[in-house]
């Protein structure tokens, strides 16, 4: 009987056999991964958010390479016995939209990592330069004061391109969020439930136009609420 591998065959053993004694061949995806572009329309900046998630074993190295071949994150945690899991990664805020684009062109960026047991992660995020345009608020104007919280109803303009929008309120002395809600694309007002808002209170409130890409575009008023 003749038991001589061909070299195909020797090849196919040998690589069954670095597989077994070397758990970094396995290949997985990464839980989750996720680019955008926010837009403060208030503010008049721009910042690119990135999200990363391994999945239930952290990782000891992460790696993204943009459209045009750069290595944009080259992370390793070398002496972590849990490596990282999640990551939520900002860019700075510059007004200059376009060179933000510049530095982060839209397109696929190639995602890799190992995790702490000896996997391969691999995975793609596409990044799109498209923003929603943004609300304008119409009640209650910039820096209202007394604002009177017996049948008030949050109004705005109704933003271009959204698929949900993302309201939030927050009292502006303690930096507490009081309400986060989120509301359809075409929603034009919001009444903020009994009780949730105080008298004699400064607050911001605050609207995303959030996208199908999931860029954001959001608009800011503060108001102050009348004393009983």
């Amino acid at each position: 009987m003749n038991t001589t591998l061909t070299p195909q065959l020797h090849r196919i053993v040998c690589l069954l056999a670095c597989c077994v004694a070397a758990p970094m061949c396995i290949a997985e995806p990464f839980a989750a991964l996720a680019m955008r572009i926010e837009r403060n329309v208030s503010d008049k900046d721009h910042e690119v958010v990135i999200e990363i998630t391994s999945g239930e074993v952290g990782m000891s190295t992460l790696t993204i390479t943009t459209p045009d071949g750069r290595t944009l994150l080259d992370l390793k945690a070398p002496g972590s016995k849990l490596g990282l899991r999640h990551l939520v990664i900002e860019s700075p805020e510059p007004r200059d939209l376009a060179a933000l684009q510049q530095d982060y062109p839209a397109g696929t960026y190639r995602f890799s990592g190992t995790t702490l047991s000896g996997v391969n992660l691999t995975g793609t995020a596409a990044l799109d330069h498209r923003l929603p345009d943004p609300v304008r608020w119409l009640v209650p104007g910039a820096d209202s004061r007394s604002v009177d919280l017996r049948g008030l109803a949050l109004r705005w303009t109704a933003g271009q391109g959204a698929r949900v929008l993302a309201l939030a309120i927050e009292d502006e002395k303690s930096g507490v969020k009081v309400l986060q809600t989120q509301l359809p694309g075409n929603a034009t007002r919001f009444s903020p439930p009994s009780g949730s808002l105080k008298p004699g209170t400064l607050y911001k409130a605050s609207i995303g136009v959030i996208a199908q890409s999931g860029n954001a575009s959001y608009a800011e008023t503060t108001f102050t609420t009348a004393r009983p």
